[in-house]
């Protein structure tokens, strides 16, 4: 049948032709649309590293000099220090809340967060810093993702004592260094002592999972992150809790500026990331819809056109279902055909260019995105994957365009077919 099917697609050679050419142009165009598109959904669905659920972060902020509420006795670092401590037990006794912790100005989804840098024998590698205060349960309270058999209260008990001790004593992802773990580094070059490891956390919105480590430091945040219980209805406390914070967590200078839910803060940078993914999957499926409609279209067409042979094929015993694969087959023969000689065009242009990668964008770090953690940092798999899909939407498409005609022309008797020809 094979044999047959060839030859046939050899009598229609001139005809094909065209319809090749069509394949491979569609092909690239598919190629150049999928690429970023299919990136940008898989670092979508990546995890977060810890737990966003039931999570609400409460925005502090200090009376100015200028304030009828100001009070200079308070500005003692170290009375500071007690007051920020005293907001956080109130809180923690708040009905309904399981824990919480202090939030400084570097973390998951902080603008202002920068790097610390590790070393274990040759291999260098960044790592987000996220500010933990000693004894302030600062992992229970995000449920980082647990590796390695530690627990996030192991991990809050392994960062007690004074911060800034040399050598620091952090937290590392473990992934650190891809294919090796971080546990049990000492990194004698910049002072780092890891005493524990938890999961890559993304940083940003539209960011790819990340190292991250800790940093020990003293309560001086504007913020405080706090978790509550499951089932409790947000609509319902969200409301409650704000008004209460308003009215019982005014301590010294510090008072509440707002309550949000930790899922708005992650977005609060990320509206640009996602009108930019919404974006490109509008302009994408557009395109796509149209180019589809057309290739659909045109093999609609063919197989219309061919009730003589289908006719003759019927009149020689020819079944219904082996006309319908035979027409299948010579669609995915013609569109395999396509794709291989398109993307093979396209390997060319994309040896030269390189192909789509998040590098610079969002806050990822140009030391550790090419770290070999991702499928899309590997130009083999990466290629691999986006032509497979563009093979597997050429393959639908085409059989879509053939399969309705076929399947209403092979119901015709031989008589009518040839004498509609």
């Amino acid at each position: 049948m094979l044999r047959m099917i060839f030859k046939m697609l050899w009598a229609r050679k001139r005809r094909y032709g065209w319809l090749l050419t069509e394949l491979v142009l569609v092909t690239m165009i598919v190629w150049v649309l999928l690429d970023p598109l299919v990136v940008l959904l898989s670092i979508e669905s990546m995890p977060n590293g810890f737990d966003e659920r039931n999570l609400y972060r409460v925005v502090l902020a200090d009376y100015n000099s200028h304030s009828s509420r100001f009070r200079s006795e308070e500005m003692n670092p170290v009375k500071a220090r007690e007051n920020r401590w005293s907001q956080l037990r109130r809180i923690r006794a708040y009905p309904g809340v399981e824990s919480a912790t202090f939030f400084g100005n570097t973390g998951p989804f902080w603008q202002s967060s920068y790097y610390l840098r590790f070393q274990k024998d040759t291999l260098v590698t960044d790592a987000w810093v996220m500010e933990v205060v000693p004894g302030s349960d600062y992992f229970q309270t995000l449920r980082f993702t647990e590796v390695g058999g530690q627990t996030n209260e192991q991990l809050d008990r392994l960062l007690q004592g004074e911060p800034f001790e040399q050598p620091d004593r952090v937290v590392l992802s473990d992934a650190a260094f891809p294919g090796q773990s971080a546990r049990g580094l000492n990194d004698t070059v910049n002072q780092h002592q890891v005493v524990g490891t938890t999961a890559l956390v993304r940083m940003r919105v539209g960011g790819v999972p990340m190292p991250v480590t800790s940093r020990l430091t003293y309560p001086s945040g504007q913020s405080i992150l706090f978790r509550v219980r499951d089932g409790i209805d947000e609509d319902k406390f969200l409301p409650a809790f704000t008004e209460w914070a308003r009215n019982n967590l005014q301590v010294g200078n510090s008072y509440v500026r707002s309550v949000q839910t930790f899922r708005d803060f992650m977005h609060e940078d990320g509206d640009e990331v996602r009108q930019n993914l919404r974006v490109r999957t509008i302009l994408a499926g557009f395109f796509l819809f149209f180019l589809f409609m057309g290739v659909t279209g045109t093999f609609w067409m063919q197989t219309r056109s061919r009730h003589e042979e289908i006719g003759i094929l019927k009149s020689f015993g020819a079944t219904r279902g082996t006309i319908v694969r035979s027409l299948l087959a010579e669609g995915v023969i013609l569109a395999t055909l396509a794709v291989i000689i398109g993307c093979l065009l396209y390997l060319q242009y994309a040896m030269k260019e390189g192909l789509y990668n998040p590098l610079g964008n969002n806050g990822n770090n140009i030391y550790t995105l090419y770290s070999g953690r991702f499928w899309f940092e590997y130009f083999k798999t990466h290629f691999s994957v986006i032509s497979l899909i563009t093979w597997v939407l050429l393959q639908l498409v085409v059989c879509l365009g053939i399969w309705i005609p076929a399947r209403k022309l092979s119901r015709i008797p031989p008589t009518e077919a040839l004498h509609e020809d």
